[in-house]
């Protein structure tokens, strides 16, 4: 989500907290609207996207 949120920053110009808000806000809606299989994608990809970052992290704190 970091990376959505990022995005936002980059191209409005919002606070990083107003971004993050607006992402929230967004994907609730679209987890709202859209069928249940394609809602837990979205949660996939955020999370992916999260535990990628954390691995990332760690590899680097260790050395690799």
């Amino acid at each position: 989500m970091d990376e959505l949120i990022d995005t936002i920053v980059q191209k409005t110009g919002l606070p990083r907290d107003k971004a993050e808000d607006a992402a929230k806000t967004t994907i609730n809606w679209l987890k709202e609207r859209l069928p249940s299989s394609v809602s837990g994608q979205i949660d996939g990809v955020l999370v992916g996207s999260k535990a990628a970052e954390i691995a990332g992290k760690v590899e680097s704190a260790i050395g690799r």
